[in-house]
């Protein structure tokens, strides 16, 4: 189904600015509707306060949705948001929204809704990237009726540091850690079109600019005041020049302005759009160049174009704006880029240029912690339930360290929401689990555990019925065991050997079965009940003699039926699923009855014969060879 969410994305990225983790602990948020009504939504606070370790958190944010968003049919009923899943943030905040499953139903109306945050969140202060999945149902009309679509979104949430941390960095070891050389990490981050600086002075004599520096020894213990000043900048389109060849970029010339290209007198302006951004710029008149300078135009998405223009007089009494072209560009870095364009005007050629990409300082804090001396945790421990598994279950894997903060790693790569004492996983990898101590920072890794999980038997293992032979069997290829059960009463009995444990079965009787797979590492699985029912025989309430031969028949087989009352008597022949292959109506018959019936036309099989009477159906096994 196409999705629409790109349209509803600025009024959900203020809802998902109020994530939490998933569980619902925060009950009691009020709405406050009467002030909160932004246009094309939005949330009230519009920006949410930073948690702080080891302190109670607890705050109320009120979102409005609007009743129509844009679509690129045009503004388009706004019928439903949910909030699917908010996974990455700091552990021991929680969340809980005034709606039962987080499902706000508008139907072009709009409305209000209310998210709780709270909790006491732990862990390293630092910048977390959260990641939210929510789902948009938009009443796009026509044939396209209503149109869902999911998508996600990532965003940043600040946890400040208590007394005793640091949310500008990290530094590790502790007092025992790595013999007194500390490694230093940067906390904060930021993507295009933002960027960061860190400028650092570690109480040592030592300064260093930069994100990432050196490690830093300190020889004797006691407490270091460690500074960092970080700077946040956004990436600006600033400065942007322009120009083109007189006499050979003729794009602009020959309408009532500018009847000759000779002399390249371009009034020049340009359009700038990025996302929801748009800008005009001044015009610059009779030149074959042009140039802008201090522009602080903003890149949205990392994605700007700008459309070179010759500025005309326009109908009824001029000429249209000529178009020089437009550039399209991605953000990368800072500094000055070249540009050219194709004209779209008739007259042929384009223009030439340089824009200048310009870091623009937002604003900056500066952050003192104290290195101090503690005791590392000792190294953690790790039980594993068990390390082979069948594919599907679960392994347990729990560690003895008590009182810390947990972070669990597979491969090398933290999992989410793994900040608890035990861990429950389904996935083949090499798992260690990290104890920190919230009091000091200083942690300890336990040593790596190897959990896999054996191959299980397919998800789509059946009993099937083989047509040609009549036989049951497995629908698995490869390596297998096999046990054939019977329902007998209520229990299930094991077919014995020889004929239970094959890939298949052929059943002297009716009735229901089931079949046990086993794969060379011992992981089972059972089928669904098969209930076999071919050769049921229903025997006509009215004194009759049968008989039917040869059996196995080639080609003709007889059939000897005595009535001792008038009957309807009708002969099917059909297949092992049921269907009718052969129809004779013998119609209302009496007494001795011998016919013949020809089965030429049938393939080599085995077959079900049904001989059909007014008061019940005779039902028997034919082979034919």
């Amino acid at each position: 189904m196409k999705k629409y969410l790109p349209i509803v994305i600025p009024f959900v990225l203020f809802l998902l600015g109020t994530g939490a983790n998933v569980s619902a602990q925060c009950p009691g948020c009020v709405v406050n509707s009467a002030t909160c009504n932004p246009p094309g939504g939005g949330i009230c606070p519009d920006s949410v306060p930073a948690a702080t370790v080891g302190l109670a958190y607890d705050e109320d944010v009120t979102f409005y949705l609007p009743p129509d968003v844009n679509t690129p049919f045009g503004m388009r009923p706004l019928l439903q948001i949910k909030i699917d899943a908010i996974t990455g943030l700091p552990f021991g905040i929680n969340w809980q929204s005034n709606s039962a499953n987080n499902t706000y139903v508008l139907n072009g109306q709009g409305g209000h809704g209310c998210v709780k945050l709270c909790g006491t969140p732990v862990g390293t202060p630092g910048v977390y990237n959260i990641t939210i999945t929510v789902t948009a149902l938009v009443a796009v009309g026509g044939i396209l009726g209503n149109q869902t679509g999911q998508q996600t979104f990532n965003l940043q949430m600040m946890l400040l540091p208590n007394t005793a941390g640091n949310s500008a960095y990290n530094f590790t070891p502790g007092s025992s850690c790595d013999f007194g050389t500390f490694n230093f990490t940067p906390n904060i981050s930021a993507t295009l079109p933002m960027m960061v600086t860190y400028q650092w002075d570690f109480g040592n004599s030592q300064t260093y600019s930069g994100a990432n520096p050196p490690p830093m020894i300190y020889s004797v213990p006691g407490n270091y005041p460690v500074t960092a000043t970080v700077s946040y900048y956004e990436l600006r389109l600033t400065d942007l020049s322009v120009s083109l060849t007189p006499g050979v970029d003729c794009w602009f010339a020959g309408d009532i302005e500018e009847l000759s290209c000779s002399n390249g007198n371009v009034d020049f302006f340009f359009t700038y759009n990025s996302g929801t951004f748009n800008y005009t710029s001044s015009t610059v008149s009779n030149s074959p160049s042009a140039s802008w300078s201090n522009l602080n135009l903003p890149i949205n998405n990392n994605v700007f174009s700008f459309t070179i223009w010759d500025d005309d007089n326009g109908p009824p009494f001029g000429s249209p704006d000529d178009n020089g072209g437009t550039y399209t560009g991605s953000l990368t870095a800072p500094g000055t880029f070249n540009f050219n364009t194709t004209a779209v005007s008739s007259g042929g050629g384009g223009t030439s240029g340089t824009y200048t990409i310009t870091p623009v300082f937002v604003n900056s804090f500066t952050i003192t912690d104290t290195i101090k001396v503690y005791a590392s945790p000792a190294q953690p421990n790790v039980s594993v339930s068990a390390n082979s598994m069948c594919k599907g279950d679960s392994v347990l894997l729990s560690t003895n360290s008590i009182g810390y903060v947990y972070e669990w790693y597979v491969n090398g790569m933290l999992i989410p929401n793994s900040n608890f004492q035990q861990l429950y996983t389904k996935d083949t990898g090499n798992y260690f689990v990290k104890v920190i101590d919230p009091a000091s920072g200083c942690f300890n890794t336990s040593q790596t555990i190897p959990v896999s999980f054996y191959p299980s038997v397919p998800s789509n293992f059946a009993i099937i019925l083989n047509s040609s032979n009549g036989n049951l069997q497995s629908n698995l290829s490869g390596s297998y065991s096999y046990q054939w059960q019977i329902l007998t009463g209520s229990n299930w009995v094991d077919i014995p050997a020889p004929a239970g444990v094959q890939s298949f079965y052929t059943p002297t009787g009716n009735g229901t079965f089931r079949l046990i797979a086993t794969t060379p590492n011992g992981c089972k699985d059972t089928t669904n009940a098969f209930v076999f029912n071919t050769f049921s025989v229903y025997d006509p309430e009215v004194s009759t003699s049968f008989s039917y031969f040869p059996n196995p028949t080639q080609n003709l087989l007889n059939i000897n039926l005595q009535l001792e009352d008038n009957s309807n008597v009708k002969v099917i022949i059909r297949d092992l699923l049921g269907k009718e292959l052969i129809v004779e109506d013998w119609g209302v018959q009496y007494g001795i009855i011998n016919q013949q019936i020809d089965l030429s036309v049938l393939p080599s099989g085995t077959y079900i014969l049904d001989v059909e009477l007014s008061n019940g159906t005779i039902r028997k096994k034919l082979i034919k060879h």
